[in-house]
């Protein structure tokens, strides 16, 4: 099979960096266009994502896909140029607390613009979109009953349901869960944050829910591999899978890793005490004591300006599970399943290390290395 031509939208963010990053390094591709608003030289990579991007191989485009005639300039390409054989979304407004006015057209509007722009050209389509579409404590399959529980995925649902609609857009949607890896900020990294946060108060860290709360995960490099598998095959038109990994992770598998990372002990509230207390001034004690004890570590390392912030949303507080099936892509044939089975503490450590040697992470909150013996006990 000849390789791809591809177009990356969003390519400068977490997601979007690796798959340029695993590509090149795993010779998958011809040519990448990325596209995204922030340049690369603005996005904190580190310098193996600032070499891939200055790969020949490589070019970049700035333009924000919410307008349907940049879209449609985005798309074109001039006649010497290779066409694009496959379009990878993973652009889109994924801050939570934003408004539904933001998420319509910074999300919804922005991938169905660019899903018509890519049927009009016969491209393939793949839509990175939200594994938290159901939170009860089973697994779920991708057959089963939606009911999205943040404010993402619920209009990554809406993006989903209108695929269908959009005439002869060849798609797959791949529902992603916790997505980590270097360069994450925004997945496993707030409760790395935290665990720093609490080496440096001393303090055992008190975490709200239960040790059993299901908080699956992927790294970024299966995802990768994962979107670079079902690219070309004929059974997967259509179709929408869930990518994770084998661990079955919870908060307490989670925190277990993460305090012996960073030699503090974890106390889970339970599911009583946690509902009984205010989720509002819950929220606002935590953000309030982590934030005052970051900025007072990053002052005294000189730290100016970092994008990591152990500020929490609400969202993050409640207590849903996530809880993927992956059995669907899994049995794809060929297919050679997750190659990071679960988060181990050198993967969670790589990304801090990769962060530090940037310096945007103080060395002094850095992770010892972990012992076998960890200290987890839930609040009676």
């Amino acid at each position: 099979m000849p390789k791809s031509h591809v177009l990356l939208l969003g390519g400068t963010g977490f997601i979007g960096r690796n798959i340029v990053y695993y590509w090149l390094k795993e010779k998958k591709v011809e040519s990448i266009v990325v596209v995204d608003k922030v340049p690369p030289e603005l996005a904190w990579m580190n310098q193996a994502h600032r070499d891939a991007f200055n790969d020949p191989r490589v070019e970049f485009k700035s333009a924000n896909l919410v307008f349907p005639e940049v879209c449609t300039e985005v798309f074109d390409r001039r006649d010497c140029d290779p066409k694009f054989d496959l379009v990878v979304n993973c652009a889109g407004e994924t801050k939570s607390g934003q408004t539904d006015a933001i998420y319509h057209q910074g999300l919804f509007r922005l991938s169905v613009n660019c899903a018509i722009e890519a049927a009009l050209r016969k491209m393939k389509y793949i839509e990175l979109s939200s594994g938290n579409m159901n939170s009860l404590n089973r697994i779920h399959k991708e057959s089963d009953p939606v009911h999205p529980w943040t404010s993402v995925a619920k209009w990554k649902r809406k993006v989903e349901e209108e695929l269908p609609n959009i005439l002869n857009l060849d798609y797959t949607i791949i529902r992603l869960p916790i997505v980590y890896g270097r360069g994450d900020r925004t997945g496993l990294m707030p409760r790395i944050l935290e665990a720093a946060v609490y080496k440096r108060l001393g303090k055992t860290k008190k975490v709200r829910w239960g040790a059993n709360l299901r908080i699956h995960t992927v790294h970024v490099h299966d995802v990768a591999r994962a979107i670079f598998h079902v690219r070309a095959r004929d059974d997967t038109k259509g179709q929408i899978y869930n990518l994770v990994d084998c661990a079955d992770s919870t908060q307490g598998s989670i925190w277990k890793t993460l305090s012996a990372m960073f030699g503090i002990k974890v106390d889970f509230m339970g599911n009583l005490r946690s509902r009984l207390s205010d989720m509002t001034k819950a929220t606002k004690e935590f953000n309030d004591k982590h934030m005052a004890a970051w900025a007072e570590v990053l002052k005294e390392e000189d730290i100016v300006n970092t994008p990591l912030c152990p500020h929490i949303d609400p969202e993050q507080f409640v207590h849903k599970h996530l809880r993927l099936d992956g059995v669907k892509i899994r049995s794809l044939e060929p297919y050679m399943g997750v190659c990071v089975t679960f988060p181990r503490a050198k993967h969670l450590k790589e990304i801090v290390d990769d962060y530090i040697g940037m310096g945007l992470f103080p060395s002094s909150l850095a992770p010892i290395q972990p012992a076998d013996d960890v200290s987890v006990r839930r609040i009676q």
